[in-house]
């Protein structure tokens, strides 16, 4: 059998599934991880997901290490300056880093519920002149529902040569450049 890109997408959001219930039962995220392999090569949906799942784990009292190792997972989940705009259950809007928001979660412990996000993909590898890498970067704006892993945008916006330190450990990845939440 041919190794499709459909029978490994289904492997991927499987084990993302695995993932979200494993949290959700206690077993340490970082455990998860290894079980799930790098979080670069999971689909958008599956990023999204397991974002998601993360915040989850925070509803519960969590240690500082493992709210720490929660933190540094969802950098591989996000772009450098990804950040979260928030919708408070007191009518607020709010725009803030992974960072304050992780925390935010931590300390409120409620729950949240994606309304749209903002992604990323970033394929199209190669080296440019002087020995610099460049890929191609596609923007899927205002993201609210998905065709199975693939993200339904209200617009799509890319740059055919977007410069990178170097070349990315996998052929394609997305990654979340926002998320917009609804706090209850």
């Amino acid at each position: 059998m041919k190794n499709s890109p459909i029978l490994n997408l289904m492997f991927r959001t499987l084990f993302v599934a695995m993932f979200a219930w494993s949290a959700a039962a206690g077993s340490p995220a970082a455990e998860a991880s290894e079980r799930l392999g790098s979080l670069i090569d999971l689909s958008a949906r599956a990023k999204i997901d397991t974002a998601l799942a993360f915040i989850g784990k925070l509803q519960h009292r969590v240690s500082d290490s493992e709210f720490i190792r929660l933190r540094d997972q969802s950098d591989s989940l996000f772009t450098t300056s990804g950040y979260i705009n928030l919708e408070t259950s007191d009518g607020q809007h709010l725009r803030l880093t992974r960072g304050e928001f992780l925390t935010r979660a931590r300390d409120r412990q409620a729950t949240y519920k994606l309304k749209k996000a903002t992604l990323v993909l970033n394929d199209l590898f190669r080296k440019g002149p002087n020995d610099r890498w460049y890929c191609r970067s596609t923007t899927f704006h205002e993201v609210s529902r998905f065709d199975g892993d693939y993200p339904i945008p209200e617009k799509v916006t890319s740059v055919k040569r977007k410069p990178v330190r170097e070349r990315a450990a996998s052929e394609s990845y997305w990654q979340i450049i926002e998320l917009t939440l609804t706090e209850k």
